[in-house]
Order: structure tokens, then C-alpha cells, then sequence
């Protein structure tokens, strides 16, 4: 029974394991939730970078292909022009490659 023997040892106990204010009490508080907010925030960082890394190498590889694509066409619609103005006028030879090229612009915009 040396828990009846000494009473006064138990709370004693207690009392010096609690903060002595509580501006002490606040003060801990916030400092650890800016730990926690922290460490959440470099979990974070952590996991999106390797996946926005990944798309923008994706997107910077489809405004690559992109630019190349505009390029082929446009060289494409310049020799069709060259190739109708071997019988027609240029105005002529333009007209016809721009009213072919905003129809396939429709129909494609239709079919989509």
C-alpha cells in the first residue's frame, strides 16, 4: 500500500508535467502547427513535382510537334497554290486553296 502511505506524491506528479501559463501553452500550440503545416507542405511539393515535371516535358513535346504540324501545312497549301497556278491566275489559284482549306476546317470542326 505505498499508494496511502503518501497521498501528496501523486498529484505533485501531475502538476509539474503541466505547461506553467497558458500564453506557454498558445505559444506551443502554434509552433507546432506550423510544424505540421510545414511537413504537409514539403509532402506536397514532394509529390506533385515529378508529375508536373512530367507534363510540362509532355506539353513542351506537343508544342514542339504542334509547330512542325503548322509548318507541314502551311508548306502543303503553298504548293497547292504553285500547283493550280500552273493553269490559273494567283488570285484564282488562292482563292481555290483557301475556299478547299476553311471547308476541311468546317468538317473537321462538324465531325469533331
Amino acid at each position: 500500500m505505498a499508494l496511502d502511505e503518501n497521498p501528496q506524491t501523486a498529484p505533485e506528479a501531475v502538476q509539474d508535467e503541466q505547461p506553467q501559463s497558458w500564453p506557454a501553452l498558445f505559444g506551443q500550440l502554434v509552433l507546432d502547427f506550423t510544424k505540421v503545416v510545414e511537413a504537409e507542405a514539403r509532402l506536397m511539393r514532394a509529390s506533385i513535382q515529378p508529375t508536373l515535371s512530367a507534363v510540362l516535358e509532355r506539353w513542351l513535346w506537343q508544342l514542339v510537334a504542334a509547330g512542325l504540324a503548322l509548318t507541314g501545312c502551311m508548306l502543303l497549301i503553298a504548293a497547292a497554290i504553285l500547283l493550280i497556278h500552273l493553269w490559273l491566275a494567283w488570285w484564282l489559284a488562292f482563292g481555290i486553296t483557301g475556299i478547299a482549306t476553311l471547308t476541311l476546317a468546317l468538317v473537321l470542326l462538324l465531325v469533331r
